[in-house]
């Protein structure tokens, strides 16, 4: 069931097939509703002629039609709500698979904000211009082909009149499609950068009131405001003349069959309730056509919105099989703007602890990046057992290993959610890792021990407390490389000897280790300490 072209979103029609074909046929059959309605308002005319008892018939038939068609309405959009339902989860997934695929561009930019428009905006972008406009489309369509039918059997000169009228109606349209399409995609991108420069603006607000620069605050978010509904005022203004030229046509449209109609009225070809049914079916008619053509352009000015959301297909020669078992840099060169990181560079790193030192913005974090597949190197390669990081799968890669920051985000469930995050280990093995990275005293002094919540990124939760739950993390799951980046930095020297010590002593796993603060005796134990 292809609909209009667009790969991406007829996955999620196909996925939920039979409540979208039920949903347009309740859409068509109220639409249908309507043409019958309003072909059965001639008799009303022709009744009022004929007598009171054949007007009183008339009536009461016209009235009935009106509430069955309330009903199917009603009907129609509660079919509509489960659809609308459904179609936008499967959108929610396909936006979290496309973050997923490209956490690497994520870890880089650190653009969340961009991402977080994605799952608000876009997905009630995508709701009201593309899977509402399907069934609206079904509805339209069925209008327009039971409104023409009818007109035709008032008379076939009306059903010449409409066709030629109807053919000039898809002539605007046609020509205003590509103005919707491009101020679409404007007001898309300037959607993303509204978001995040809200994120931005207020996780900022703690370091602007203790600056006393609220004030900067204030103007930031007004700047941020006024280029957003900049974009959204065009994007209006545009939508508003390709509209209005449609509703001029619409309304020409419908005139010129009605004084069509009233001529031939005139002439006896047709009786004069014909007039009143014409009236009326000239409405669904034209109304039919303006609303079919403006859901075609809002379909097809989406592209620019789900073309974010590629994924790609996962070569099986690419996905890494195993475990990881060497990460040999190869003449890397890496620069920030025209600054140098990194020159020519060449590591073999296998199962092995190696240190990382130097001065800050030496490259240390820069080089463990590159061997994460965060960053990209701009000259050399970076393999892993042999395959270039750039063509491997990213995932299968993660898989085996384990990445420990200094900045540990904490997420908004209980202590034991964090550590876990979502694996499923036996208590004992649990326990064993609290023991371990000291997290025991710190939880037994918690209301509900491991299953107390944490909220706001654990702003309650001190630094040192963070890092031995990141630690936590780490162990959990098995790996055969963990990178640690600043991990201990805020432990005391006695925490930070105890976890470090932990650390080294991981059998079969390689472990690199950036830190300021390595101690004599603990670099004794790293196999090479790598100056940068």
């Amino acid at each position: 069931m292809l609909i209009f072209g667009n790969k991406w979103l007829n996955r999620a029609i196909k996925k939920n097939v039979l409540i979208t074909i039920a949903a347009m046929i309740f859409r068509a059959i109220a639409a249908a509703s309507w043409v019958v309605t309003s072909y059965s308002l001639s008799s009303l005319l022709d009744g009022y002629y004929a007598g009171p008892a054949a007007f009183n018939k008339a009536a009461l038939k016209v009235i009935a039609l009106i509430f069955l068609m309330m009903l199917l309405n009603y009907i129609s959009d509660w079919v509509r709500a489960v659809y609308i339902r459904r179609v936008n989860n499967d959108v929610r997934k396909r936006i979290s698979d496309s973050v997923i695929e490209n956490t690497s561009d994520l870890l880089s930019s650190k653009n969340t904000g961009k991402k977080i428009s994605w799952y608000l905006n876009d997905v009630d972008e995508l709701e009201n211009k593309y899977f509402t406009n399907i069934c609206g489309g079904a509805y339209d369509v069925t209008m327009i082909i039971l409104a023409f039918v009818a007109i035709v059997m008032l008379h076939w000169l009306f059903a010449v009149a409409a066709a030629v009228l109807f053919l000039i109606s898809l002539l605007v349209p046609a020509l205003v499609n590509k103005f919707v399409m491009q101020a679409q995609e404007k007001l898309t991108v300037s959607k993303e950068e509204y978001t995040e420069s809200v994120r931005d603006n207020l996780e900022s607000v703690y370091t602007l009131f203790f600056a006393d620069k609220l004030a900067y605050f204030m103007k930031r978010m007004t700047n941020a405001a006024q280029l957003r509904e900049k974009k959204y005022y065009q994007y209006n203004m545009t939508r508003a003349k390709t509209q209005s030229a449609m509703f001029f046509v619409n309304f020409a449209s419908q005139a010129g069959l009605m004084i069509f109609a009233l001529y031939i009225a005139s002439l006896g070809y047709v009786a004069p309730g014909s007039v009143l049914s014409i009236g009326a079916l000239s409405g669904n008619l034209f109304n039919g056509v303006q609303g079919l053509m403006e859901a075609l352009a809002v379909i097809s000015s989406v592209s620019p919105i789900t073309d974010k959301y590629a994924i790609k297909d996962t070569d099986e020669n690419n996905v890494l099989h195993g475990g990881i078992e060497k990460i040999e840099l190869k003449n890397v060169d890496f620069n920030y703007g025209e600054h140098s990181i990194l020159k020519n560079f060449n590591y073999k790193f296998g199962k092995n602890k190696y240190a990382l030192r130097g001065e800050s913005g030496s490259g240390k974090s820069t080089l463990m990046k590159l061997m994460l597949g965060i960053n990209q190197a701009g000259g050399g390669t970076v393999t892993v057992n042999d395959i270039d990081i750039k063509d491997l799968d990213l995932k299968s890669y993660f898989r085996h290993l384990s990445y420990i920051e200094q900045n540990v985000y904490l997420l908004n469930e209980t202590i034991r959610e964090n550590i876990l995050l979502g694996s499923n280990i036996p208590e004992d093995k649990l326990q064993k890792i609290i023991q371990i990275t000291n997290l025991d005293k710190f939880v037994a002094g918690l209301p509900a021990g491991l299953d107390t919540e944490i909220s706001s990124n654990g702003q309650q939760i001190s630094g040192g407390e963070k890092q031995r739950i990141a630690i936590a993390r780490a162990l959990v799951k098995d790996v055969d490389f963990l990178f640690v980046d600043e991990a201990t930095s805020q432990l005391d020297p006695v925490n930070r000897a105890d976890i470090e010590k932990i650390l080294l002593d991981l059998k079969n796993v390689g472990v690199v280790m950036i830190s300021h603060n390595f101690d004599t005796a603990t670099l004794a134990k790293f196999d090479a300490v790598i100056e940068m």
